[in-house]
């Protein structure tokens, strides 16, 4: 019975751990908003369209799109927010002098339209416009963490800086500065960012559409996928999901591990309160005529339940400790893949013992209980 309550530890431990470390990461600010959206890629191929004709596939598509009745906004993105990849280029402003090691950022081409569909917050300057076309002036948005890297004490807007993307080439001008998002996952701190409208961009490519939905993100992909087809009858909708969707694949993992370790824990958990009870059930059997003594001498039915319910105690509560020192060991392991809590969690730990010492005496309480309804007379013709 030690040994399945140490082990019912370890297993809820576990459990609490990444159960706990999954709440931290669904507590976490997006930066954007993610219900009511709806994600598709589109990746024309390249044997059929040139860059200007993409550019213009897309465009055309944003105007259809956005007139969908249901759909309060439609843009684009080269990457989707958070879980979809990365997009690497050097940053470096105009007139300032180049750096020995060059300084890598994030960057993603994204519509007019883009901020205010995903919900993010411009907190100086503007947004993207109709104005900023392809043969206008190249201008680009970054995100807050970029501008307290590089513009610590000044205002970034009007500022100029130079790309090595093959794709995205300077002089760029900074028009306006953008909340921070979530970026490849949720564990990692913001990267400096910045943005450029794709129609500005030197090569199209594949791009993911977002869809700011009135009702449920499912009820305008009809729709959407009639508006496309309008365009290209040979060009598919690709990994058709949700924002939420997205954001929730990111801990897939952790999510996995919490359910795994939580069912095995309710397995271990159960057999130790079968355990228990049948420990408990044979010790009043075994002992039914010591029983009906201490009753005939005076002993109170509370008094009787008390003695059982304090040998499971100490039994359960060896057994805790055990579990709770051997978890405390075990954890180190698993210490990289949990988020927002260390590997000796008071939370987890204490709510762990709570729970089997609570589950130990229940299990225990109906033995306890029929022995204090033992018949002395009984029990002592029976011994």
């Amino acid at each position: 019975m030690i040994g399945q309550i140490a082990l019912s530890a370890i297993l809820l431990v576990a459990a609490g751990l990444f159960a706990h470390t999954l709440l931290n990461l669904n507590r976490i600010p997006l930066g954007f908003q993610a219900d009511h959206v709806l994600l598709f890629r589109l990746e024309p191929p390249r044997t059929r369209y040139s860059d200007t004709q993409m550019i213009s596939l897309y465009q055309k598509l944003e105007e259809k799109l956005a007139a969908i009745p249901g759909v309060r906004s439609a843009t684009m993105s080269v990457i989707a927010i958070v879980g979809d990849g990365h997009s690497g280029s050097t940053f470096h402003i105009s007139d300032r002098p180049l750096e020995k090691d060059a300084v890598r950022v994030q960057t993603n081409g994204v519509g007019v339209a883009f901020f205010q569909t995903m919900g993010i917050p411009i907190l100086r300057g503007r947004a993207f416009n109709t104005g900023d076309t392809a043969s206008s002036p190249k201008v680009a948005v970054v995100n807050a963490a970029l501008a307290r890297k590089f513009f610590p004490h000044q205002n970034p807007i009007g500022q100029t800086f130079e790309a090595d993307a093959e794709d995205v080439k300077g002089p760029i001008e900074i028009v306006g500065v953008a909340a921070d998002t979530r970026y490849a996952d949720m564990r990692s701190p913001t990267p400096p960012t910045f943005y450029v409208p794709y129609q500005q961009k030197l090569d199209a490519g594949r791009m993911v559409i977002e869809l700011r939905t009135v009702a449920t993100p499912g009820s305008v992909l009809a729709e959407a996928r009639a508006a496309v087809e309008s365009l290209d009858r040979d060009l598919p909708l690709i990994d058709v999901r949700t924002m939420k969707q997205q954001v929730r694949s990111t801990f897939a993992d952790e999510q996995a591990l919490a359910q795994l370790t939580g069912c095995f824990s309710l397995l271990a958990l159960a057999l130790a309160c079968i355990g228990i009870y049948g420990i408990m059930a044979y010790t009043v059997t075994a002992r039914t005529g010591e029983i009906g003594l201490r009753i005939a001498l005076g002993a109170t039915m509370a008094q009787v339940v008390g003695r059982i319910l304090r040998e499971a105690f100490r039994l359960a509560g060896l057994g805790i400790l055990i579990g709770l020192a051997a978890s405390l060991w075990l954890a180190r392991f698993i210490g990289a893949m949990l988020y927002g809590l260390g590997v000796a969690d008071p939370l987890t730990l204490g709510a762990t013992a709570l729970l089997l010492t609570s589950v130990s005496l229940l299990a225990a309480f109906a033995p306890a209980r029929r022995a204090s309804h033992i018949d002395p007379i009984r029990a002592l013709r029976h011994d």
